[in-house]
């Protein structure tokens, strides 16, 4: 076992630069194991009431994708704001 982080995850990203995304309810944080240091994102990258349903990591390591509340955000890494957005068939309807 290179690393552990106490707490649980949904969903979890890796990346080739050594960082992982984990996604729980409607939270992201970034882990880098090799130092141990979590950052939380925003608490409004994702739609509220929305948790996130599938992760991926950009293999630029810039950026991540994530799918909630029948979208999929394109999210920046540093700043936790949403890049691009894309509404899935059958999602939600627009407010």
């Amino acid at each position: 076992e290179a690393a552990r982080l106490s707490g649980g995850a949904q969903l979890v990203g890796l990346s080739r630069d050594g960082f992982v995304v984990l996604a729980d309810d409607t939270r992201l944080r970034v882990w880098l194991p090799a130092t141990g240091a979590v950052r939380e994102l925003p608490e409004k990258t994702l739609p509220e009431g929305a948790p996130a349903t599938a992760l991926a990591v950009n293999p630029d390591g810039r950026s991540f994708a994530v799918a909630a509340g029948g979208k999929v955000l394109l999210i920046d890494l540093n700043t936790g704001k949403t890049l691009k957005e894309l509404g899935l068939p059958g999602g939600p309807a627009p407010n």
